[in-house]
């Protein structure tokens, strides 16, 4: 049986795409169980991160960077901000059915290569239709008080686990924080399943895994 590897992410987040996007290239080659939680901010809480003006600014630029060399080419949705508990509520439904991964890379192209409203709800019909899920099965699903309950006892295992910034992943007793720690999870995982990996006392230049 693989080990789990939990892993924490929203759609209001540029890092959590990125992540969600190196992952999924190397997921059939891992020894893990991915089980994937969405947590979101909520609506009347502060946002401390775009109260900080120059903190935006660097993360814009990061992004850019980031994306320009993974050769996909950003488009930031105006408004930044949607209905996030339409949007992860959408992303239980297809979890649930089948289609969580790619149903959640279709959510994350929309927003942040199209600049689209995701919490739109005819975007969600066109993206569940292109996904393979019934798009008026979906949009039913916004309202059902099951879909609502599994996304709220997401956001609870998030606190339990520690998380407080997203994209975050945990992989036993391993906790990891950011796009830029992907490497560093996936070391861990290959020296669980048994496989050689890199020597860094000797090169620390060297990729970790």
């Amino acid at each position: 049986m693989s080990d789990k590897l939990e892993f924490y992410f929203s759609f209001r987040s540029p890092y959590s795409w990125l992540a969600l996007y190196r992952l999924n290239l190397l997921k059939d080659e891992l020894a893990v169980e991915i089980q994937m939680i969405p947590v979101f901010p909520a609506k009347d809480k502060d946002d401390v991160m775009l109260s900080n003006r120059e903190k935006v600014k660097y993360i814009a630029k990061d992004i850019v960077r980031i994306t320009t060399a993974y050769g996909l080419d950003i488009k930031w949705p105006d408004p930044f901000d949607t209905d996030w508990l339409i949007a992860h509520t959408a992303y239980i439904y297809a979890e649930e059915q089948g289609k969580g991964l790619p149903f959640s890379l279709a959510l994350y192209n929309a927003r942040f290569l199209q600049a689209k409203d995701i919490a739109d709800e005819d975007i969600l019909r066109g993206l569940a239709t292109a996904n393979g899920l019934d798009a008026e099965a979906l949009i039913d699903a916004l309202g059902i008080r099951k879909y609502k309950k599994k996304l709220l006892q997401g956001m609870s295992a998030a606190k339990h686990a520690g998380v407080f910034g997203v994209p975050f992943f945990v992989y036993k007793d391993s906790t990891y924080w950011g796009n830029d720690r992907l490497e560093w999870l996936i070391r861990e995982i290959n020296r669980g399943s048994g496989a050689e990996i890199p020597d860094l006392s000797i090169d620390p230049f060297k990729r970790p895994y």
